[in-house]
């Protein structure tokens, strides 16, 4: 369940980071309510993404290693190159990043749970 929880935040926090490159306004509005309105800039918001998605994919790797399929995290490369890479081309690339990292990250669940890798902490 551990493992799960850390796939899950990881996960949540780069689609935050990507919701506010996208320039999100609710999130805009909260960050600068909060006083991060200087978080906004693209000049702190993309390595905050790139090093949130790398985060996630290192906690992919380690699970993948477990579960012996390689296949879920390199869905999850690609959907976080094809992310990084939609935040300069169209935010409907960038969303789709998001998916195929998303996708990469249930398949990896469902292997894990298919292999008889419960949840429950140890």
């Amino acid at each position: 369940m551990n493992e799960l929880i850390k796939q899950i935040s990881g996960l949540s926090a780069a689609a935050v980071a990507g919701a506010c490159c996208l320039g999100v306004p609710v999130l805009l509005a909260a960050l600068t309510t909060l006083g991060l309105g200087f978080l906004i800039r693209d000049v702190f918001l993309i390595p905050i993404f790139a090093a949130l998605l790398a985060f996630n994919l290192w906690l992919l790797y380690k699970s993948t290693q477990a579960h012996g399929s390689r296949t879920p995290f390199w869905m999850a490369v690609a959907g976080s190159l094809v992310a990084i890479g939609g935040l300069y081309i169209s935010p409907w690339v960038m969303s789709g990043g998001m998916l195929l990292f998303l996708a990469g990250s249930i398949l990896d669940f469902i292997n894990g749970r298919r292999n008889g890798f419960s949840c429950q902490t140890k």
